[in-house]
């Protein structure tokens, strides 16, 4: 299975000193759905599976300033799995941002990813792990100051499931700051 496509793209608030973008100014009502630059981004998704195992890798570019010279580009990939009874799941994403800082155009960059189990434990009981973070480095904030940060979490907990259309979870986490002494 594949895809390509052309879509209207992220957009930054401010063409004399681009910086990441904002999210909420593109999923609110209050965030215009024009195009700030008329430059389409471009992307595309392949997928493959095979029985109980699939593979799958997405990409996406484009410029987002209103100038239409900062470049954003990101990509992914992702794989899961079912082997006897037991589900596998896993994902990485990078974006780089091109961004301009106190200092001048600089790169910014953030990864995330996961790696999830789940395993059968009783009837009406399974087991989950789960293993995730996000990494940034650069200037997102347009200073030097905010340089690099990251969250790493791990996660423990138990799903149960009284009848097929419900679950419920029970789990615990221990989250880790890069950037914080506790």
């Amino acid at each position: 299975w594949y895809a390509l496509f052309g879509v209207n793209g992220f957009r930054s608030k401010s063409s004399a000193r681009p910086a990441d973008f904002n999210f909420e100014e593109h999923t609110q009502l209050r965030g215009s759905t024009e195009d700030n630059n008329n430059q389409l981004y471009w992307g595309g998704r392949l997928a493959l599976a095979q029985g109980p195992v699939a593979w799958g890798a997405s990409y996406l570019r484009g410029k987002h300033d209103q100038d239409g010279e900062f470049l954003y580009e990101a990509w992914g990939i992702d794989a899961s799995a079912y082997v006897r009874g037991i589900q596998l799941r896993s994902e990485y994403l990078q974006r780089d941002t091109e961004v301009f800082d106190d200092e001048g155009r600089t790169d910014f960059q953030k990864k995330g990813f996961y790696a999830q189990v789940e395993a059968p434990a009783g009837r009406h009981l399974a087991v989950v792990g789960r293993f995730d973070g996000l990494l940034r480095e650069g200037p997102s904030l347009g200073t030097r100051n905010d340089e690099t940060s990251g969250i790493i979490r791990w996660t423990f907990g138990v799903n149960v499931m009284p009848t097929l259309d419900y679950a419920i979870r029970f789990h615990f986490e221990h989250w880790r700051f890069t950037d914080f002494d506790n």
